[in-house]
Order: structure tokens, then C-alpha cells, then sequence
């Protein structure tokens, strides 16, 4: 019986081994292939991306207007006053471009502060050649990345065919990305710093048709962008309509809608159903190139620059006009592993259902803002707290977070 006791105990070890051996195996195994997936498309992306900035070429003596590579802003969502409704208003032109992608933090009397966006290591995560943490003053330096979302625009000749290319960070489910709060946090990443990078190629053309290029473009966009919710108008059925404070479509149910400013979501189930997506149901203005983006930032040089500094220009101080074009043009790309990203997407969903606004964030919009508008006031602040525990879960876990930066030469420079 104690030789059989012994027996048994002794397979018992031994499965529990294989058992701990196997889960190390497979997790090991887990976490490469997702390295390997996550590195692999991103290279694929950058790839592209050098390929399209070295074929960069001058339309200026077509359109002296048209910037030769073109940081475009995203357009804003604002309350107008004189007609009681939200519009879209004139482009940010700063949002985007001179700032980083922008979270928020709540200061000790209740007001929401911006605060650059960023990836970065702290001090206990170096050590050194002892094993021992590096002190301060030997912090490395760069050991932070502010967060960008660049939205760029050029023509490229192949030596064949001219195109219009336009890369631009947007949301992973669509890229249309408008901008409705005040800190320049773009609606649709109010609760997430994680989206994707989309593209847009057009037909190949000859040079006489290069003017028609963009104005298509645009219209394509306008197709797929739709109007910005308010209550003094009747939505006919089957509206698309962009609802400012869920940051999601919805389409009317009934044949009409109308009254004083209320929620779509709570006033009537049977009246509004949410949509994934916006406008067509093809997307005719981008395709998504790559998915669990946190970091697209495009930067290039310009041939008065006698630093010869990699900078972002936007209108109306872009010296890329006429036949000026940048000699070299920087690239840098931040991607999720796949099993980061569901953590920060999904996993994260019922941990962040708890968030509740401090007592004093509370009493500040109690008495800052309408009955009428304290709810999206508390909606978009829980968003944003959202958003940054979701960034404080991504700086926890650095190393399943690829970074590519690439410097191109401009061939046609």
C-alpha cells in the first residue's frame, strides 16, 4: 500500500511538471507567434509606406496651391449658439500636428487639464551592469515617445503612372475621426488610444488628369461622412446621423425624429439602433492598412532648413510648394501585439465599467455646466479616464509594443 501511495505520488509530480513544461512551452510559443504577426504586418506597413514617400513628386506647377506633401487637420465638432446644434466646424489645424495626441488628467478642484499623450519607461527599468536600478542621472535619454496621429497627403510617380496617396490614423473600425472636445481628443478615441492606419491610393493617371484626384477624394469622403446629430431636425428613416456624446451611428427606426435636446440611446430603444460603421457600407475613401495602431507620426526636412531638422508643417506655413519638395522624410510606426491590443480592447471592458468621477470632478461640472449638458460633460470625463488607464496598461507592458522608424530619401528631390 506504501509502495502504491508512492507510486501514485510520484506520477503525480511528474504530470504536474509535464503539465507546468507544456503551459511554458504554448505560452512561449503564444507570445512569439503574436511578435511574429505584429512585426511582420508592421514591417509589411512600413514597407509600403517607404515605398510611396521615395516616389514622392512635385504637382505645384500644375496647382501652386496644392502642397507637394500635406498635413491635413481633422474638422471639429462644436455646439453653434445661433442655431442650436452641433456642426462641423472649420479644420484644427494644431490638434493633430503641433500636439501630440492629447489624454486627460482631473486637477485637485475638478477640472480636466490636457496632458501629451506618451509612452514611457521609468527609471526602475533600467539597471545596471550590477543588476542593480540605474540611478537618475543615468536615465537614457529618449526613453519617451509622445503619441501622434498624422493624416498625410501627396502625389507619387512611379515613372509610369501618377497617384494621389494619403496615409491617416484613424479609429480601427473607420477612419473618420472628428475632433469634439476642446483639448483636441478626437471623438471617436475619447475612451481608447488604440486605432489604425488607413490608405488611400487613386487610379493611375497621366499628368492631365492629376487635378481631379483630390476633389474625387474628397467627395468619396463626404459620401462616407455623416451629419452631426441635433434636435431641431427631423431625421427621415434611415438616417446616418454622428451622435457627439456616444461617438458612435445610428440610424432612425422611425419615419421621423424630432424635439428638445435629448439622448438617442435612452429615449426610445425602438427608435435608434447603433451601427458599427458610417456612411456606405464599402469604404471608398480608405482601406485599413493595419490595426492596433498607437503612434503614426510623418516628419520631413525642408531645403531652407539649414539645421536640416525633421519637422511637421502645416498650412499656411508648409514650405513644400511650387517645386520645393522634402530631401528626406522620417517614418515612425508604434504597433500592439494582438494580444495586447484584446487586453487593452476587450479585457479591459468590465475592469473599466467601475470608473466613477472623483467627488470633486463631480461638484465642478455640477456647478459649471447646464442640467442639459452635464451628462455629456460626465460621459466624455469618464471617457477619458478610460483612455488613459488604458495607456497606463500599455506603458506597463512596453515590450509588446513594436516601434518602427524609418528615414527615406525623397528619390525625385
Amino acid at each position: 500500500m506504501v509502495e502504491l501511495m508512492g507510486a501514485v505520488t510520484i506520477a503525480l509530480v511528474l504530470i504536474i511538471m509535464l503539465y507546468n513544461i507544456f503551459d511554458k512551452v504554448q505560452r512561449v510559443f503564444v507570445i512569439g507567434q503574436n511578435r511574429a504577426i505584429a512585426m511582420d504586418e508592421s514591417r509589411s506597413a512600413m514597407d509600403m509606406m517607404v515605398e510611396d514617400f521615395q516616389q514622392l513628386n512635385v504637382i505645384g506647377d500644375l496647382n501652386g496651391s496644392e502642397p507637394n506633401l500635406n498635413w491635413l487637420p481633422e474638422r471639429g465638432v462644436m455646439w453653434d449658439q445661433n442655431k442650436g446644434a452641433f456642426e462641423y466646424t472649420l479644420p484644427v489645424y494644431t490638434s493633430l500636428i503641433a500636439q501630440p495626441f492629447k489624454i486627460t488628467r482631473v486637477s485637485i478642484n475638478g477640472t480636466r487639464l490636457g496632458a501629451n499623450a506618451t509612452l514611457s519607461a521609468q527609471p526602475a527599468e533600467f539597471i545596471d551592469h550590477n543588476g542593480n536600478e540605474a540611478p537618475i542621472a543615468s536615465f537614457p535619454a529618449g526613453s519617451s515617445l509622445g503619441l501622434y496621429h498624422h493624416n498625410c497627403r501627396f502625389f507619387t510617380y512611379d515613372g509610369g503612372a501618377w497617384r494621389l496617396v494619403h496615409y491617416r490614423f484613424g479609429t480601427s473600425e473607420r477612419y473618420f475621426m472628428p475632433i469634439s472636445d476642446p483639448l483636441g481628443i478626437q471623438a471617436d478615441l475619447m475612451d481608447t488610444p488604440v486605432g489604425a492606419l488607413w490608405l488611400y491610393r487613386s487610379p493611375p493617371s497621366g499628368r492631365s488628369g492629376l487635378n481631379g484626384h483630390i476633389p474625387e477624394h474628397v467627395s468619396f469622403q463626404n459620401l462616407e461622412r455623416p451629419p452631426v446629430w441635433n434636435s431641431l431636425t427631423n431625421w427621415p428613416k434611415g438616417s446616418l446621423v454622428f451622435f457627439y456624446e456616444d461617438k458612435n451611428y445610428y440610424r432612425a427606426l422611425s419615419s421621423v425624429f424630432s424635439g428638445s435636446l435629448v439622448f438617442p440611446p435612452n429615449q426610445d430603444a425602438l427608435n435608434w439602433a447603433k451601427l458599427n460603421s458610417g456612411g456606405i457600407d464599402a469604404p471608398m475613401g480608405f482601406s485599413r492598412l493595419i490595426d492596433g495602431v498607437i503612434h503614426f507620426r510623418v516628419r520631413a526636412v525642408a531645403a531652407n532648413n539649414f539645421n536640416r531638422g525633421m519637422e511637421e508643417y502645416i498650412y499656411p506655413k508648409n514650405p513644400f510648394r511650387g517645386n520645393q519638395l522634402p530631401s528626406y522624410v522620417m517614418l515612425e510606426l508604434a504597433v500592439l501585439d494582438r494580444k495586447l491590443r484584446e487586453e487593452v480592447g476587450k479585457g479591459m471592458e468590465q475592469e473599466l465599467e467601475g470608473v466613477q468621477l472623483s467627488v470633486a470632478e463631480d461638484s465642478f461640472i455640477s456647478a459649471s455646466y447646464s442640467s442639459a449638458d452635464q451628462k455629456v460633460q460626465r460621459e466624455r470625463r469618464l471617457a477619458s479616464e478610460r483612455c488613459r488607464l488604458r495607456l497606463k496598461r500599455i506603458n506597463e507592458n512596453l515590450d509588446r509594443v513594436y516601434f518602427f522608424r524609418q528615414l527615406v530619401k525623397v528619390r525625385n528631390q
